[in-house]
């Protein structure tokens, strides 16, 4: 990776991050690196979890950005619960498989564009206080992943652009009462479901 003035980080080839490391979208981490803009340059790489410093946090900063203008995935190997406040564009998807099904990666706040998709193998990825993600066309759930719109996110459709939800047996999406995701397709362990096999299916709580 090559650095660009203050907290900026381009990359120039894949798996160049350290993949026992996280990344610290702001503020100072004794335990990873502090970065408030982060080009995957159409790289793909691997790093724990992502988060922002709690001094950095809040819904009026705009200066934290993870992006790629070409196609690739951010993976991440979460060895504990992380909160990340980091605007998500471009073309990155995000793969979320913990080292323990316990551990939630949050982001919060802000209207993600990236056109990229979100993958949880395990583990949680949760959407809170109005996080959104308005161009991702496709979401995929392992066995023991889940993904959760927080209880008061305040964003009636935080999937708008959803085209495909491809689930495993064993996942769960949790939708609370006053949200709607919608999808023009749904697979259960390669099989695409009927409309009336996706009302109150076995992994789909909430509202």
């Amino acid at each position: 990776a090559f650095r660009l003035g203050w907290h900026s980080f381009v990359f120039g080839r894949a798996n160049q991050y350290m993949p026992d490391r996280p990344f610290d979208s702001g503020g100072y981490s004794e335990t990873g690196y502090d970065c408030s803009f982060l080009d995957l340059n159409g790289f793909d790489q691997t790093m724990t979890y992502i988060l922002t410093s709690s001094s950095w946090r809040g819904p009026t900063r705009t200066d934290h950005l993870i992006k790629s203008s070409k196609p690739a995935t951010l993976t991440l190997r979460g060895t504990k619960s992380s909160v990340c406040d980091s605007m998500v564009n471009g073309s990155v998807s995000i793969a979320w498989c913990p080292t323990n099904t316990a551990y939630v990666q949050t982001f919060s706040y802000r209207t993600n564009t990236t056109y990229g998709a979100i993958t949880v193998k395990k583990g949680k990825v949760r959407l809170d206080k109005g996080a959104r993600f308005i161009n991702v066309p496709k979401l995929v759930l392992d066995a023991e992943g889940a993904f959760e719109i927080a209880e008061g996110n305040g964003v009636e459709n935080p999937l708008p652009a959803l085209k495909r939800i491809d689930l495993v047996s064993g996942a769960t999406l949790t939708v609370p009462e006053g949200v709607a995701i919608t999808a023009e397709r749904v697979f259960l362990d390669g099989r695409a479901l009927a409309a009336e096999e996706v009302a109150g299916a076995a992994w789909l709580s909430g509202g």
